[in-house]
């Protein structure tokens, strides 16, 4: 495995072996920018035209000219406005999340008269992935390894591959009613779904690869076991990704709570945080 090594020492590793095409999907992800630089290049595109916009403002002497300009200069500026609303509402909702679960696990550890050590900031990992546990819970002759993943943008599916990397899926949908409750809709629901739920969520998905390929970080969880103990490392979703696709062995398949990652990845069992509340009451 090559995961968490500089780029230039992965190249040198792997292209001896370039015909693997898993080795070369693991190649691309190891070199990838995790500086969006097409975003970054539309943001000052976006800047230099609103620039450009006020330039053209100030030189107009044109009343209704310059009346439309400025009617779409605001236009501009609300959009913009909208966009970082949306932004910062992400991640002030996954602090949120993380706030409320972090308080819930600290309550449920004191009432199994448990033991809460922190290792690390509880929040970096909403910035960028960790390579080191950030809490350990010892329950008993019980320690947990926790090692937090945040997925912050909402309506996204997380996808682990054996070979350590993982990328996003970005879900769109619409809700639409039974036939039974509004008649007309049985015009747009797709064949076969006739009887699901009200209001089901159907999705698409859009896939973006390479940019969207990064390694997993090698996580060091037997730097925490203590001999003593029956040592359980967790790989904790807070906030949780729409869903978790994991390819192994060539076959893709759904993971859920208490499934355990493969080797490559660390070996360790998945949970959300209300999941491992319930297995830690459960003691």
């Amino acid at each position: 495995m090559i995961q968490g090594t500089p780029p230039i020492k992965a190249y040198a590793e792997l292209e001896k072996s370039l015909g693997d095409t898993d080795k070369l999907s693991t190649l691309m992800a190891s070199v990838h920018n995790t500086y969006h630089i097409p975003l970054l290049l539309k943001w000052l595109a976006g800047i230099a035209v609103y620039g450009g916009l006020i330039c053209l403002y100030l030189a107009v002497e044109d009343e209704a000219l310059k009346a439309w300009l400025g009617v779409g200069l605001q236009l501009f500026a609300m959009a913009v406005l909208v966009v970082l609303v949306l932004i910062a509402g992400n991640w002030i909702r996954a602090i949120i999340k993380r706030v409320s679960a972090l308080h819930r696990l600290k309550r449920c550890v004191q009432e199994k008269g448990g033991v809460l050590n922190k290792h690390g900031n509880l929040y970096k990992s909403l910035l960028k992935r960790i390579n080191a546990p950030e809490l350990t819970v010892d329950i008993g002759t019980r320690r947990y390894i926790l090692s937090l993943w945040a997925t912050v943008k909402r309506r996204r599916t997380l996808h682990l591959q054996d070979n350590g990397i993982y990328s996003y899926d970005k879900n769109f949908g619409y809700m639409l009613a039974t036939p039974g409750i509004a008649p007309w809709s049985r015009f747009f629901i797709p064949k076969g779904m006739e009887n699901d739920p009200l209001f089901t969520w159907y999705h698409s998905e859009m896939i973006r690869l390479p940019e969207g390929a990064h390694l997993v970080p090698e996580i060091n969880y037997s730097a925490f076991f203590d001999s003593n103990k029956t040592n359980i490392p967790v790989f904790l979703l807070n906030p949780i990704p729409l869903d978790v696709e994991i390819c192994e062995n060539a076959h893709i398949h759904k993971l859920s709570d208490g499934d355990k990652l493969p080797n490559s990845l660390g070996g360790a069992t998945v949970y959300s945080m209300s999941s491992l509340i319930s297995v830690i009451n459960r003691i």
